[in-house]
């Protein structure tokens, strides 16, 4: 099975995921994210911290390269091997961000078309008020798209999106860590064999 969490940033997204792949123990399975570890994953973190500068579109096709890198490398290797996938954030991310930016939706959907869907993706929903609280209290500091106007329109795509796709589970993320994690228990129990 293969499962993907999103959501805007501090919706809590790395934390449900840890919690998920804690909960599947006894099978084969592996906890993975976007953007990955690899040279391509470090130049879109250094893009979010603000220490380089490209414009927005080529952002977009940097995040789809490194999500083809990690789809060939370890998703569906995995996936082929019987492991269930778990990913801090997928495909949703892209096209959300990229529609926040103003990047066309359509362009965004056929850049990642080509992509493994998810069995299941879970969006975490929060105000993005209350997720920027929690980003404030990390130790990295803020990324670039980590202000609430640009954070509200994510969300409102992430909304969006909701029509076209097939397993698309908003869960309520303003609830408690433990509140979140049974509602994500309870969908991917009704998939999970």
């Amino acid at each position: 099975m293969f499962i993907a969490i999103d959501g805007v940033d501090g919706a809590g997204k790395t934390t449900q995921a840890e919690l998920l792949f804690k909960r599947l123990k006894g099978g084969k399975r592996i906890l993975t994210r976007e953007p990955t570890k690899t040279d391509m994953g470090a130049i879109i973190r250094d893009f979010l911290a603000g220490h380089e500068d490209l414009n927005l579109r080529t952002m977009q096709l940097l995040f789809v390269a490194d999500r083809s890198e990690h789809v060939d490398k370890v998703i569906e290797p995995k996936l082929k091997e019987g492991y269930t996938v778990i990913t801090d954030r997928y495909l949703f991310s892209t096209i959300a961000y990229g529609m926040a930016s103003g990047i066309d939706k359509e362009w965004l959907i056929a850049l990642n078309s080509k992509f493994p869907m998810p069995d299941i993706t879970i969006i975490l929903d929060i105000d993005p008020k209350v997720a920027l609280k929690r980003v404030d209290g990390r130790k990295n500091g803020k990324e670039i798209f980590e202000e609430l106007e640009f954070q509200k329109r994510v969300h409102d795509a992430y909304m969006e999106l909701k029509s076209s796709y097939k397993n698309y589970f908003i869960i309520d993320a303003s609830k408690s860590e433990k509140e979140v994690s049974e509602q994500i228990n309870r969908i991917v129990g009704k998939h999970y064999p």
